[in-house]
């Protein structure tokens, strides 16, 4: 996958910006096209391929900052011209086939965690994974970065680009040699993480919060970096509120509910107008608190 992810990223700038948001799978600055603005302050500079599955054009659409249309995640034209993602004539094998298969086996991971996180936290197995049945609103991402790119205003530190309307982000990660000392000194070169995000915690009123994965770099900040995420996230119509395991008369209900579809149509609204998503002087993440009751009573004035 690595391997795929490289020449993906290889492809010519002018194949990149056929490909790129509104209508494509691709963001990046080779492209003009910028990220969104997760951290004030931060450089919108990653590169990155998203997937998402067929009945999720919502999400592609949303984070592509367009209205969903009926073309759901799209294809390559032969022609290597207008369709989401390149033809096989310019990437092969297909990129809705390789990454399609990533998608369902790291499915396979992430109900096997959620379940874990649910017994964990003493609740039924099924707890989150009955919601995913109807098609779960997940994404795959395909990011590459050089240290330059991913520094922020100070040069530190990089927050890497999350998606926080996530429950759960898996996180695999391959860097440059260039990177491997300051790395090493806490984790093997090849890492894998799993962070917490919004949906969860929302879901147990703050028990668990959502956590940022930042990337510490040397002062050159040189040296490669691929990613491959995935945002594992619930169906559309999920209820998401405290569960009731978690409100009791000392601890109420910290989060007014929501669906997973508003959830992540409000948070990525609020990333277009440039509004963020993690506070960093509560260092905390500021669309998990979003209080959704009181923007909808805002709407109806």
């Amino acid at each position: 996958m690595y391997n795929f992810s490289r020449r993906a990223h290889a492809l010519p700038p002018a194949v990149k910006r056929r490909h790129s948001r509104p209508h494509g799978g691709y963001t990046g600055p080779d492209a003009g096209v910028l990220g969104n603005v997760h951290e004030l302050g931060k450089l919108p500079s990653l590169r990155a391929w998203d997937y998402s599955r067929e009945p999720n054009a919502f999400v592609a659409a949303q984070c592509a900052g367009s209205p969903a249309s009926a073309g759901g995640s799209g294809g390559g034209d032969e022609g290597g011209g207008s369709g989401k993602y390149p033809g096989p004539e310019l990437l092969s094998p297909r990129f809705e086939d390789v990454v399609g298969d990533l998608y369902d086996r790291q499915q396979t991971l992430a109900a096997a965690l959620l379940e874990a996180i649910g017994e964990v936290l003493g609740l039924p197995p099924d707890a989150f994974t009955r919601h995913l049945a109807d098609g779960e609103l997940g994404t795959v991402r395909l990011m590459r970065a050089e240290g330059l790119e991913l520094r922020d205003v100070s040069g530190r530190w990089a927050v890497a680009p999350v998606r926080p309307d996530a429950l759960v982000v898996i996180l695999g990660e391959r860097c440059a040699r260039a990177e491997r000392r300051q790395r090493a000194l806490t984790r093997p070169r090849r890492v894998r993480d799993t962070s917490a995000g919004d949906v969860l915690e929302r879901m147990t009123n703050g028990v668990l919060r959502a956590t940022p994965h930042r990337v510490p770099l040397d002062g050159a900040g040189g040296g490669e970096r691929y990613s491959i995420i995935r945002f594992c996230a619930l169906a559309a119509h999920t209820r998401i509120a405290p569960m009731e395991e978690f409100v009791t008369p000392e601890s109420p209900a910290l989060y007014s509910a929501t669906t997973m579809e508003e959830h992540l149509r409000v948070t990525v609204e609020n990333l277009l107008a440039g509004r963020g998503a993690w506070d960093s002087e509560t260092d905390a993440s500021a669309t998990a608190t979003y209080d959704h009751a009181a923007a909808r009573s805002r709407d109806e004035l």
